[in-house]
């Protein structure tokens, strides 16, 4: 009787064999496609086996690129991210606050990634049930939006609902009903259109 491997391990071996492959000689060509792969691994929930890959492609970048290349930012989230998902925020936390330092010095303290990584940082922190430090995370990320996508951006509506549910953990439901009445006004994104919120 033979015996049959795991699919989930089956598929990160042939990864882990083709990337470099792929991308012989460009480590960033190989960075860029193991980032595309923790993407899809990130989504399907398989936190576990994209982590190796996500290590792997901040390695390359903070050699390549240096560890406060935007790059670099991209991958530190993503590692971030799945920290995240396994629940491993004291992993997840240092990697935020890098993500969300390298963005404010590189693109300044109200451009849209910024906005997108305090959303990040509020999201750890209310996991974490630490809401007073959420609170004004979400609010000033709410405020970029606002100013530099509008009031009426989907970004924006994101924003609501997130300072909406974190009024609602602490208890200030008369605070989180306007937001969500707002939030509710804005159209909803069309297709294709992601927040990495």
């Amino acid at each position: 009787m033979s015996k049959s491997w795991p699919l989930g391990l089956v598929l990160l071996l042939i990864v882990l064999l083709a990337v470099p492959a792929l991308a012989a000689g460009d480590p960033l060509e190989e960075a860029k496609a193991l980032n595309q792969q923790v993407e899809k691994l990130y989504q399907a929930g398989r936190y576990q086996e994209a982590l190796p890959l996500a290590q792997r492609a901040l390695e390359i970048r903070e050699k390549v690129l240096g560890p406060e290349d935007l790059y670099t930012a991209q991958s530190l989230n993503n590692l971030a991210a799945l920290y995240k998902g396994m629940r491993a925020y004291d992993k997840a936390l240092p990697l935020f606050q890098r993500v969300l330092a390298i963005r404010e010095k590189a693109l300044g303290p109200e451009h849209p990634l910024t906005a997108t990584s305090l959303n990040n940082l509020a999201g750890l922190y209310q996991a974490m049930g630490e809401y007073e430090k959420a609170l004004p995370l979400y609010q000033r990320a709410l405020a970029i939006r606002e100013k530099v996508l509008g009031p009426e951006a989907p970004d924006t509506a994101t924003s609501l609902n997130n300072l909406a549910n974190i009024y609602e953990a602490m208890g200030a439901h008369d605070k989180a009903l306007p937001l969500r009445q707002r939030a509710l006004k804005i159209p909803a994104p069309t297709m294709g259109t992601t927040t990495g919120d």
